[in-house]
């Protein structure tokens, strides 16, 4: 066969080719099916993956409290956002909104204003409404 190996010695398992054993020193993942990547390196990919991952959540979260970091501060720079009050009225069983509004000639644009997640429909008796202060 001009100096060429038979068949039968070119391939007689799965690691030996023309007798040189190619069996790897680790073990293989995969003789499964699944991945043929040695041991070590697929050990090696799994961890450059969660370091990666590591990496992402982190720059996220760093994002994150930068941002909202950023947010608080502008609103310390901004005006004060609370509304003050110089003045109260105490809610009759009569008295709405609009009628406390008439009452302290306050527009109904002032009269919110001063009186900040205020519900109209709810209101009960002897509870404080806002009828003079700086408005928010």
């Amino acid at each position: 066969m001009h100096g060429l190996a038979s068949a039968a010695s070119l391939h007689h398992d799965n690691y030996s080719y023309f007798g040189i054993d190619t069996k790897p020193a680790l073990p293989m993942i995969g003789d499964n099916g699944f991945c043929d990547l040695p041991l070590n390196q697929f050990l090696k990919s799994a961890i450059i993956f969660f370091f990666q991952m590591f990496l992402v959540l982190s720059l996220l979260l760093g994002v994150s409290m930068a941002e909202n970091r950023l947010i608080k501060g502008f609103r310390f720079l901004a005006a004060n956002s609370a509304p003050k009050c110089d003045k109260a009225f105490g809610r009759s069983a009569a008295d709405t909104c609009f009628s406390v509004g008439q009452m302290f000639n306050l527009t109904s644009d002032v009269f919110n204003s001063i009186n900040p997640n205020l519900n109209c429909d709810t209101l009960f008796v002897g509870q404080w409404l806002c009828v003079q202060g700086t408005p928010s």
